[in-house]
């Protein structure tokens, strides 16, 4: 065999092999080209563009039909693609099977204009449909769907914060079982906290940079905080549980929010509080 056919038939046969692996592995949602994404979740459905974001579950005998739809802030279609992007999400063109017995079950599709980029359907524990890692498409639709209808007062606070607050407790015991309060004191910031999984059951007090509450104001941003609603309430009345609040003060401006057996579908909070106990060095959890 000649040089050259050798030559031919090797670049082929490597060009064959990129080939085939390239479509035995997921590729990434090519978030540029996507105009419209639905989403399915049991008898849910999410419809979301640059320019609405809607909801729908059908009415059954035993509940009434909920529809809503929101206009879409540019911040608030760029918070949902940042969060795709953070959630590692990618696809299999293929798709596979459903466990129906599984409680994950989605489908999810991406289209440009009407033609379909992608579509695949499965559960969390599927490693050959749709992967994520973090945060699964159901809640990020649940969260922007949350932000979008909040229009108590949208407006992002400005300045440095002066004091962060979170706090979450059982109605029924005295003391709360998670509560992180972070006040500023020049370049330095005060940390007060109560973290059972760090056996702290009462008020614990840390000093450390005031750079925390930067990164914490970084996170309030990122994650529109700002657009939490000022109370969360369940949809059935609850007469027990849990309940919580959340307070940041700026120089100027604030936010509040705060719930009783309901929260917003954002994780902005687990993200602060994950910054606050890397701060006070206590990074990993006491078993």
């Amino acid at each position: 065999m000649r040089m050259k056919d050798i030559i031919i038939n090797t670049v082929a046969g490597l060009f064959c092999t990129v080939c085939s692996n390239a479509q035995n592995k997921s590729a990434s949602i090519p978030l540029e080209n996507v105009t419209k994404y639905e989403c399915t979740y049991f008898s849910k459905t999410y419809e979301l563009t640059r320019d609405y974001i809607m909801y729908h579950r059908p009415g059954t005998e035993y509940d009434k039909e909920e529809f809503e739809k929101y206009d879409m802030p540019a911040e608030c279609y760029e918070y949902f693609l940042r969060r795709l992007k953070e959630g590692n999400v990618s696809y299999d063109k293929k798709g596979g099977e459903i466990d129906e017995r599984d409680f994950y079950r989605f489908g999810l599709k991406a289209y440009k204009g009407k033609k379909l980029i992608f579509s695949a359907e499965g559960n969390d524990k599927q490693k050959g449909t749709c992967r994520y890692e973090g945060t699964m498409p159901p809640r990020i639709f649940d969260a922007v769907l949350d932000l979008c209808g909040n229009r108590d007062d949208p407006k992002a606070p400005t300045g440095k914060i002066k004091r962060y607050e979170f706090m979450r407790a059982a109605w029924e015991l005295p003391t709360p079982h998670k509560k992180f309060i972070v006040e500023r004191d020049g370049d330095k910031c005060k940390v007060t906290l109560i973290a059972p999984h760090y056996k702290i059951y009462e008020d614990k007090t840390f000093t450390c940079s005031a750079t925390l509450l930067d990164e914490i104001d970084k996170v309030v941003h990122d994650h529109l905080m700002y657009r939490y609603k000022r109370n969360y309430q369940p949809k059935v009345q609850v007469l027990d549980g849990e309940h919580w609040n959340l307070e940041i003060k700026y120089e100027n401006g604030s936010i509040y929010s705060s719930g009783s057996n309901a929260s917003f579908a954002d994780n902005g909070d687990d993200i602060i509080h994950d910054i606050i106990l890397k701060y006070v060095g206590l990074e990993n959890e006491v078993k």
